[in-house]
């Protein structure tokens, strides 16, 4: 996250100074793509871990959790 951080506030430096919009485009790309692999990194993680247990410990908190899993990435896949 502190990577992406830093990605952000060169990009807004960069538009500062009137960079190449190329050159903003490219990095602006660049940190679309890190907040990706994050967002795919959580999501992995409550697959494996709230899903799994959830899935383990009864049927209706398995629903519960495949519910949530299911409206979130409907959220995500709108944009």
């Amino acid at each position: 996250m502190h990577k992406i951080e830093g990605q952000i506030r060169g990009i807004s430096r960069m538009v500062t100074d009137d960079r190449c919009r190329i050159d903003v485009l490219t990095q602006i790309s660049a940190a679309h793509h890190a907040l990706q692999e994050v967002a795919l990194t959580l999501l992995d993680d409550h697959v494996r871990g709230c899903v799994t247990r959830a899935a383990h410990a009864n049927a209706a908190q398995a629903e519960e959790e495949l519910a949530d899993l299911t409206d979130t990435l409907r959220r995500a896949l709108r944009r």
